[in-house]
């Protein structure tokens, strides 16, 4: 199975396993209709709470923002009323949600025939989607990888692409893992960065190592357990750092569709 392949199993399993479900919050926070909106506001047990489902005989009915410029008279007349645009099944797959949130900062969430959770921008730095993130990060690492070896087979050649500092801790990770018994190939200890200046080497592009420095950082923020979201400056950060991932893998995959048209 090729790369291609593996990445195609690998999204399809990450769409059936990572949905909306998994990050959404189900314990809801409700207010009554005919509440007074500036009580329900300034509630102390929904301070931390910025939206507030709206709850009329049993079924959700629309949402309170906290952000609204009106805080005089009932829930109901300041509340939002339901419509698509603030609504997700919550069987919905994380890949084609997240970017959904950059035009709306919460959904409520749909499971079965009921509105029982909301998902918030805050549910973004969960689990779920770091390790999305990471999936998608590590794919293109993989990819650099194999345009390393496709185009420079010796070892040596490609070394000697590296910067020197780059190179040095190349050279000392493999002597460390020679003392541990650990018979590794050099490509094997680099790092995301150490490829992408080989590559940037082997295409002739002075710019792409400056292209792919936030993909660097949110690898990193990814692989030290910080907040990814905050890192990459908020959710259109984030989002844009992911399709910009998304695009290198796209774009060096039909370059290497294309190397191969010319070698056969």
């Amino acid at each position: 199975m090729n790369h291609n392949d593996i990445l195609g199993v690998t999204m399809a399993g990450l769409e059936a396993g990572f949905k909306v479900l998994h990050i959404a919050t189900f314990d809801l926070s409700v207010c009554a209709p005919d509440s007074d909106v500036r009580e329900v506001l300034n509630d102390p047990s929904k301070k931390d709470f910025d939206h507030l489902p709206v709850k009329e005989k049993g079924r959700i009915t629309g949402v309170v923002e906290r952000d609204s410029k009106s805080t005089l008279g009932t829930v109901r007349q300041n509340m939002r009323s339901l419509d698509d645009s603030i609504l997700v099944s919550a069987e919905e797959p994380l890949p084609k949600f997240l970017p959904t949130l950059k035009d709306s900062s919460y959904r409520l969430v749909v499971n079965g025939p009921e509105i029982r959770g909301i998902v918030t921008l805050s549910d973004v730095a969960k689990l779920p989607v770091r390790l999305l993130a990471f999936t998608l990060v590590t794919h293109l690492e993989v990819i650099l990888a194999d345009t390393i070896r496709k185009e420079r087979s010796i070892d040596a050649e490609w070394l000697s692409l590296l910067h020197p500092k780059q190179r040095k801790t190349v050279e000392g990770r493999l002597k460390k893992r020679k003392k541990e018994n650990l018979h590794l190939f050099p490509l094997e200890v680099t790092d995301l960065s150490h490829k992408i200046t080989v590559v940037a080497k082997l295409r002739g592009t002075t710019d792409f190592e400056r292209q792919l420095e936030p993909i660097v950082k949110l690898r990193n923020s990814l692989d030290h357990a910080s907040d990814f979201v905050e890192v990459c400056g908020g959710l259109n950060g984030f989002l844009e750092r992911l399709g910009l991932v998304e695009h290198w893998i796209d774009a060096l995959k039909l370059d290497d569709s294309r190397q191969n048209n010319i070698n056969a």
